[in-house]
C-alpha cells in the first residue's frame, strides 16, 4: 500500500499509508475535485470562445443577407471611390449645398461652351449666306444686263460698265427677282408709273447718261454718242470718271467710234 508524509497535530511529519483504490468514494471525489480545479480555466476559455464564435457567425450571416448578390470587387471599388471621389466625400460630410453649387457651375460652364460653339457656327453660316446671296445677286444682275443689252444691242465693250452700274440700283427681292431703287432706297417705277422699273427700261434710259454704250446711229455724224452740246463727243460724268473701269470703257468706246470723250459735271 502506498505511503505518504503528512503533518500531525503538533506539526511533525509522519508517514501514513494511503488507500488509492479508485473505487474508494473519497479517493474518487478527491480526483474529481483536482481535475475540476485544474481544468476550470480551460473550460471557461472554451465557453467564451464558443460564445464569441457564435456571435461572429450571427453577424456574418446578417451581413451575408444584407449584401446578398453583390460582387465583393464592386463593393471594394465603391469603397475606394468613396475615399477618393470629392463629390462623394462632400455628400458623406453633409455638404450638400457645396455639391449642388459645383454641379450648377459645371452645367453652366458646359452650356456656355455649347452656346459659344453654336454662336460661332451661326456666325459662320451667316457669313456663308451673305457670300452666297452676293453670288446669286451678281449672277442674276449679270444675266439680266446681258439679256437686256442683247435686246438693245449695246456695244460688247459696255457690258462690264453696265453690270457695274446696275449693281448700284438693282437689288433682289425675297424671290430673287431684280428690283431697282435709287440711292435713297426708294423703289423706282417704269414708264407706266405702276410697275417696277425693268432691266430693259433702265438700260434704255441709260442712252442719255451713257450714250457710249450704244452704237452710233448710221450716218449720224455727231448725233450718236454725243451728249448734246459736246459737239459729237462721248460724255461721262465726273463721278463716273472716278471709276477706272467706267472711264476706260468710255474711252475705248469713244476711240472706237472715232470721237472724243468729255467729262462733264
Amino acid at each position: 500500500m502506498p505511503k505518504m508524509i503528512v503533518k500531525d497535530a503538533d506539526g511533525k511529519d509522519i508517514e501514513v499509508e494511503v488507500n488509492l483504490d479508485a473505487t474508494n468514494p473519497d479517493v474518487k471525489r478527491l480526483i474529481d475535485e483536482a481535475v475540476a480545479a485544474s481544468t476550470k480555466g480551460l473550460t471557461s476559455n472554451r465557453d467564451e470562445i464558443l460564445t464569441e464564435k457564435k456571435g461572429l457567425q450571427e453577424k456574418l450571416d446578417a451581413l451575408g443577407k444584407q449584401w446578398d448578390g453583390l460582387d465583393p470587387e464592386v463593393v471594394k471599388n465603391l469603397v475606394n471611390r468613396m475615399n477618393t471621389d470629392e463629390e462623394t466625400k462632400l455628400i458623406a460630410e453633409g455638404k450638400i449645398d457645396e455639391v449642388v453649387e459645383k454641379r450648377v457651375l459645371a452645367m453652366k460652364t458646359d452650356l456656355e461652351a455649347r452656346l459659344a460653339a453654336a454662336t460661332e457656327s451661326l456666325t459662320t453660316l451667316e457669313g456663308k449666306n451673305v457670300s452666297l446671296s452676293d453670288k446669286v445677286k451678281n449672277l442674276v444682275i449679270d444675266g439680266m444686263v446681258r439679256q437686256a443689252g442683247s435686246e438693245l444691242k449695246i456695244l460688247p465693250t459696255a457690258y462690264d460698265d453696265a453690270i457695274h452700274r446696275a449693281k448700284r440700283h438693282f437689288q433682289l427681292d425675297d424671290n430673287d427677282h431684280p428690283v431697282a431703287r435709287d440711292d435713297a432706297g426708294t423703289l423706282l417705277f417704269g414708264k407706266d408709273g405702276k410697275s417696277p422699273l425693268s432691266p430693259n427700261e433702265w438700260l434704255e434710259g441709260m442712252k442719255e447718261t451713257a450714250p457710249h454704250w450704244f452704237p452710233a446711229p448710221s450716218g449720224g455724224g455727231a448725233g450718236g454718242g454725243s451728249g448734246g452740246s459736246t459737239g459729237g463727243g462721248f460724255t461721262i460724268s465726273r463721278e463716273d470718271a472716278r471709276n477706272p473701269q467706267t472711264y476706260q470703257v468710255t474711252k475705248e468706246a469713244a476711240a472706237k467710234a472715232g470721237q472724243t470723250m468729255q467729262i462733264v459735271d
